[in-house]
């Protein structure tokens, strides 16, 4: 035991002396910065912003959003600034700002650019939400329209039959005489499990840096030029190449552990160094078993790229695929990223 633990130490020494190390530690600290600066949609985001600019007519078309709209919150925001930055901020899923003049647009039946919307390019949910407001600002709109055409008709305003015209109007908005449906319910098969998508970018992101350092490290082994293992006998030589491995890779992992840690996606202290523990040894196994399948530098080279989009496609790093395909939550745990997102 006394002989391995030397040979960790002196290879540990040795890969602190190289410039890898170094080019795999600026890697992650910049895969960390980016994923922490990224704003992340939440897809369970319902809160719309609204700006009404001090126009009545928008607060109306407000009054009736939070009144009626029992799937979206619909929040008065002061300025467009303020509702710009928090649409940035992905604190709202999107926003309406009314404009100044919207009143006076709506008396001239010109409402061309009177609304402008505010959408980040991951929503999922703006064009539902957009003929929310379309159908609250027609319900608003409708009195102009129809005294509009009731001068057209008749030629002449009566204030007694547009209040029943707009009686009878409100009259079918409000009951299901015009518009019928037979509500059939379905139950599903989804379990409430898959209901909760866990996705964990930083961690996924860290452990594919780690995972293909340790890759990247055994070839080394079949590098021109490298005698440790013809001096070994074969089971020597295994142990040497799983050592090896284990001392490229420790660098990258504590650094990352930390970031797991001290990062917005923390899982605890305790559960990350158990994530960690169990992928990093996980990998190394994974990496000896690759090594036995190839045994051979082009071999182990072009097992790498298959390695890592299996990886990210397979497990919750950008997506999960469990969501769409249950079976993958089997798959995905014979995969050392698999048990490290678990």
């Amino acid at each position: 035991m006394q002989k391995y633990i030397t040979w960790y130490w002196l290879l540990l020494k040795e890969k602190l002396h190289t410039a890898g190390v170094y080019l795999q530690i600026a890697s992650v600290l910049l895969v960390a910065f980016t994923i922490t600066q990224t704003t992340i949609p939440d897809t369970e985001n319902v809160t719309v912003g609204i700006v009404c600019n001090n126009s009545s007519k928008a607060e109306q078309v407000m009054e009736q959003l939070v009144s009626f709209s029992d799937v979206y919150d619909f929040v008065a925001v002061d300025s467009e600034e303020t509702l710009r930055a928090q649409v940035e901020r992905a604190e709202f899923e999107c926003g309406f700002v009314f404009d100044e003049a919207f009143d006076r647009m709506m008396e001239r039946e010109s409402l061309t650019d009177s609304i402008r919307f505010y959408c980040s390019q991951a929503t999922n949910k703006g064009d539902a939400i957009v003929e929310t407001v379309y159908s609250a600002v027609l319900e608003a709109y409708s009195g102009t329209l129809l005294e509009e055409v009731q001068q057209k008709l008749y030629k002449e305003k009566n204030p007694r039959r547009q209040e029943k015209i707009m009686d009878r109007f409100y009259g079918y908005l409000d009951s299901d005489e015009v518009f019928q449906v037979t509500i059939c319910r379905v139950e599903t098969t989804s379990s409430e499990k898959n209901n909760k998508i866990a996705i964990y970018p930083l961690q996924g992101w860290m452990g594919m840096l780690v995972a293909l350092g340790i890759f990247l490290s055994g070839l080394r082994r079949w590098e021109q030029g490298c005698f440790f293992y013809k001096a070994l006998d074969k089971r020597e030589a295994e142990r040497f190449f799983a050592i090896d491995t284990c001392a490229s890779g420790t660098i990258p992992a504590l650094i990352c552990l930390c970031i797991s840690i001290a990062g917005p996606y923390s899982r605890g202290c305790v559960s990350e160094v158990c994530h960690m523990a169990g992928f990093f040894l996980y990998t190394v196994l994974w990496c000896a078993i690759a090594g036995k399948l190839f045994r051979s530098y082009l071999g182990m080279l072009a097992a790498v790229p298959v390695y890592v989009v299996a990886n990210v496609l397979i497990c919750p790093v950008i997506f999960d695929i469990v969501t769409y395909v249950p079976a993958m939550q089997y798959v995905r745990i014979l995969f050392p990223l698999g048990i490290y997102l678990l």
